[in-house]
């Protein structure tokens, strides 16, 4: 099925850097999970790029036997904060392989759950270092990690398609932004200095991203988003403070006597975290 607004999801592309040059096995791909994709006939291989007709559209892969140069990666691995071994893991890939496809059919959400089963097969095919996916890059065991996570608890794996950035405030408070939910036709998130740790910001957008997702551009200026009744934030729609990203869903977490870290276990904690996620009017 189409998005509900007509609109195609945007061609999505992958990259799996390898060890050494190898090329996929479309052939255990379609064995494995031709139906769920509904993979057509594998078409013959041109040099290094194989094609394949799946969901409506046509999925591509293509091996590059060469590093990805520094300049390319560079700025994901400085992002990556989560993954502190990156640029080294980096300086050492060999070759990669493009992973490409619209998934023409599908949904958004549906077209990234296709591209991450297909990723994920081929990591587990290859000699795979790492993955990026738009502005992400995780280790190939992190991206496994996380795809068994969403086989085991249903829970969509947003840390490997959208970015989430965090930053001190220098006054014990995190700045947090997210890059990539224009992937699925929504606004980026910013939080206003969440008087919170890292950690925990991470949990707050990382769900909130996830809420969206599922449900589409659901959350209106001045709306709130929370745990619990006693723990509301509001969100407004507002300029992003970044060059080029447009309007935000700003969570507004100012206080008037500034930002006061919270831990892990206190009663705001507890009441955002402790009964799941969701809208509140």
């Amino acid at each position: 099925m189409a998005d509900e607004e007509g609109q195609r999801p945007r061609q999505i592309l992958s990259m799996i850097f390898l060890e050494r040059a190898q090329m996929p096995d479309l052939e255990r791909l379609k064995e494995r999970f031709g139906d769920l994709l509904n993979i057509g006939e594998i078409l013959p291989a041109e040099g290094a790029a194989q094609v394949v007709p799946c969901d409506g559209a046509l999925l591509i892969t293509g091996l590059i036997d060469a590093p990805l140069p520094k300049h390319h990666w560079q700025g994901w691995a400085e992002s990556a904060w989560w993954w502190p071994e990156a640029a080294q893991t980096m300086q050492n890939n060999q070759a990669h392989v493009i992973v490409s496809s619209s998934w023409d059919q599908s949904s958004r959400l549906d077209a990234h759950v296709k591209q991450t089963l297909v990723v994920r097969e081929l990591v587990d095919q290859l000699p795979a270092m790492a993955v990026s996916w738009g502005n992400v890059l995780v280790s190939a065991n992190q991206f496994a990690g996380e795809f068994h996570k969403f086989q085991q608890e249903q829970v969509l794996p947003v840390r490997l398609w959208v970015l989430i950035q965090l930053s001190g405030d220098g006054q014990g408070g995190t700045i947090v932004s997210t890059l990539g939910m224009d992937a699925f036709g929504l606004k980026e998130i910013e939080a206003n200095s969440a008087p919170m740790e890292p950690q925990d910001a991470l949990i707050f957008v990382n769900n909130l991203a996830d809420y969206l997702i599922t449900n589409g551009p659901v959350v209106n200026d001045g709306d709130t988003v929370g745990g619990s009744d006693t723990a509301r934030i509001k969100v407004r729609v507002t300029p992003s403070f970044r060059d080029g990203v447009g309007d935000v869903y700003l969570l507004d977490f100012e206080r008037e006597d500034g930002p006061e870290p919270v831990k892990p276990g206190s009663k705001f904690a507890q009441g955002v975290y402790g009964k799941g996620f969701r809208k509140l009017n």
